[in-house]
């Protein structure tokens, strides 16, 4: 198997055009050297995964797995996992989403220089999504602190929506449908700038142990891919994936670190295509969303009580 300093693995699906701009910034690092890059097309149902294979087939240092269906996000980023597992060696994983842009030239310079300080098992730099004028990373400051009755409150809050969407016209989400429709236009996007600046947050500034960190964009270091056999818990297709991470992590006395001296730009608009559905379209959006985090949050509340002996 070839020994690399890093390996960089990127989930596609759909969007050609926007994991090539990550491939791109990836190609723009200093000190890039020794890697490879696995895109793991979640079986892109417009071709787009085809394509990109067409666009980097001259460059060996570039790999694809491909699904035959969509996997979601734990599934699919595993199979690139385990592809990677299989045939590198690699020092570091830097795990992103295919909307993330590695905009800063050293990052993987300064990676070096904090793994030298600080040993992580696992890492995440700062991560700012542009639109919002919005700082994503820690995710969640209380790293081991997963407590049961919010988890619980969260669930029953999700069958309160289903019930919610199941009428035939509420207020409470004709409110939050027109919101939705309005929040993509730029006097919004403006106003929402203006009230994360008076939030006046902080968390972002300063490096930080042991915090719960963002899926967009995970580095885990050598001793990780030897320990671990996957990267998520198989069972969720989407959310939560960060928490269940951390409890792993927590349990097995693996150190997490933020990093604000790395940064990446997530170029996620969120829900920025809503705008053009209707309102029954948009309930039936908000019920396949809740079914997810539902099934999600049990999956982590098994986590929270009892752990799964044997998987790390």
């Amino acid at each position: 198997m070839d020994r690399i300093e890093f390996c960089f693995l990127i989930l596609h699906y759909k969007d050609a055009a926007m994991t090539e701009q990550t491939i791109s910034s990836i190609l723009s690092l200093d000190d890039l050297q020794s890697y490879r890059i696995v895109i793991v097309d979640n079986a892109s149902p417009d071709g787009s995964g085809k394509c990109l294979r067409n666009i980097y087939k001259a460059n060996e240092n570039i790999c694809f797995v491909e699904t035959e269906e969509n996997q979601g996000f734990s599934k699919g980023n595993n199979l690139g996992y385990q592809f990677i597992k299989d045939n590198f060696v690699p020092e570091f994983l830097i795990c992103a989403n295919n909307d993330v842009l590695f905009v800063q030239k050293e990052f993987l310079n300064q990676l070096k220089k904090l793994y030298l300080t600080v040993p992580f098992y696992v890492c995440g730099p700062d991560i700012y999504v542009p639109w919002r004028d919005y700082h994503a990373n820690p995710l969640d400051n209380r790293s081991g602190n997963h407590v049961l009755s919010e988890i619980e409150i969260e669930i029953k809050q999700l069958h309160k929506l289903f019930a919610t969407c199941n009428k035939f016209f509420s207020l409470k989400l004709f409110k939050l449908y027109l919101t939705q429709k309005a929040r993509n236009r730029g006097f919004m996007q403006k106003l929402y700038k203006i009230l994360r600046r008076l939030q006046n947050k902080k968390d972002h500034m300063y490096l930080r142990e042991n915090v719960i960190l963002s899926g967009a964009c995970l580095i885990f270091d050598k001793r990780f891919i030897n320990q671990a056999d996957m990267l998520f818990d198989p069972e969720t297709f989407l959310y939560r994936e960060e928490h269940i991470l951390d409890v792993r992590c927590h349990r097995n006395h693996w150190r997490t670190v933020y990093d604000p001296e790395m940064y990446v730009y997530h170029m996620h608009e969120g829900n920025s295509n809503l705008g053009g559905l209707s309102y029954k379209e948009f309930c039936r959006y908000l019920v396949q969303k809740a079914e997810y985090q539902c099934a999600a949050l049990r999956i982590y509340q098994k986590y929270v009580e009892e752990g799964k002996d044997g998987y790390v």
